[in-house]
């Protein structure tokens, strides 16, 4: 598709490093429920293991539960580790990866992946968020797929009215997260 009309047109790609920080992101964003459900499970479990004796031990109940949330806590961050090596994998063999090409036209914008003979062509209004961070943008076209803009990918001297432009076309769809 040409992008001779785009008000901006970005190259980006997604390494590793790029894919694992968006990986737990997306696990710990406001999923404070989920957190909040690991921590009471590990309690409930913790305070019958130390009542198994009949007698409450408070030290056991906390060494209990401090270790289930460990190893609650390992299993996530080990799933995250795994599917970052085997996208990495993915990308050595030309499957996933690759450069992206980003362009923002007045009402839609289009993106198109490297090796691929098709783009996705998304209205502003039909996105469903966009996430800015220190060091990315993700681009939600739902709450399950997104794209991954590197800000480094993004002239200097642009990124301050790109900022704008989003925030704009996106309204209250458009957050930032943590400290930018």
């Amino acid at each position: 598709m040409s992008a001779k009309n785009a008000l901006y047109q970005i190259n980006t790609r997604m390494d590793k490093a790029d894919y694992r920080k968006f990986s737990y992101l997306t696990i710990f964003k406001k999923k404070y429920k989920t957190l909040f459900l690991i921590l009471l499970l590990a309690a409930v479990v913790a305070g019958f293991a130390s009542i198994m004796d009949t007698v409450f031990e408070i030290l056991e109940f906390l060494l209990i539960w401090v270790c289930l949330i460990a190893t609650a806590y390992a299993a996530i961050f080990a799933k995250v580790e795994y599917k970052a090596f085997q996208w990495a994998s993915q990308v050595q063999i030309g499957i996933a990866g690759g450069k992206q090409t980003i362009s923002f036209f007045e009402t839609y914008l289009v993106a198109e992946q490297e090796n691929i003979d098709r783009y996705n062509k998304i209205k502003y209004d039909a996105l469903y968020q966009v996430l800015e961070t220190e060091d990315y943008y993700f681009i939600y076209a739902n709450a399950r797929s997104a794209s991954i803009l590197r800000k480094k990918d993004i002239e200097e001297e642009d990124r301050d009215d790109f900022h704008r432009f989003l925030k704009a076309k996106l309204g209250d769809r458009y957050h930032i997260h943590g400290d930018k």
